[in-house]
C-alpha cells in the first residue's frame, strides 16, 4: 500500500455551557482507496466548570462505497476502497474552543 495523495481540512467549534454538534465532508471526485480519520488540534477548557464536564467526541460518522452508507462511530477512522465520500462529526459539551484536523490520504 502506497498513499500517493492526501487531502486535509480543519474544523472549529465552541459552545459556552451547552452540547454543539458540527460535520465536515471530504467528498471525492470518483470511487477512491481512503484512510480517513480525524484528530484534536487544540481543546481549550472552560475554567468556570470542572473539567469533567467538558467533553469533545470526535469521529468519522459516515462513509459511502460502492455497497452504500455506512453509519456509526468509526474510531480511530476507516480505511475503505471505492469510497464515495466521508463524514466526519464532532461533538463538543461546554467546550469553549475546540480545533479538530480532518485527514483523508489516498493509496493503490
Amino acid at each position: 500500500m502506497a498513499i500517493t495523495a492526501f487531502t486535509e481540512t480543519s474544523r472549529f467549534g465552541g459552545v459556552w455551557g451547552g452540547s454543539l454538534s458540527v460535520s465536515s465532508q471530504h467528498v471525492f471526485g470518483s470511487p477512491s482507496s481512503v484512510w480517513s480519520r480525524p484528530y484534536l488540534q487544540h481543546f481549550e477548557n472552560n475554567v468556570k466548570v470542572p473539567a469533567s464536564w467538558s467533553f469533545v467526541d470526535l469521529y468519522v460518522s459516515q462513509y459511502v462505497d460502492a455497497k452504500g452508507a455506512h453509519d456509526g462511530e468509526f474510531r480511530p477512522g476507516v480505511v475503505a476502497t471505492g469510497c464515495k465520500s466521508v463524514t466526519f462529526l464532532m461533538k463538543l459539551y461546554n467546550v469553549p474552543q475546540c480545533w479538530a484536523g480532518l485527514t483523508t490520504e489516498f493509496f493503490v
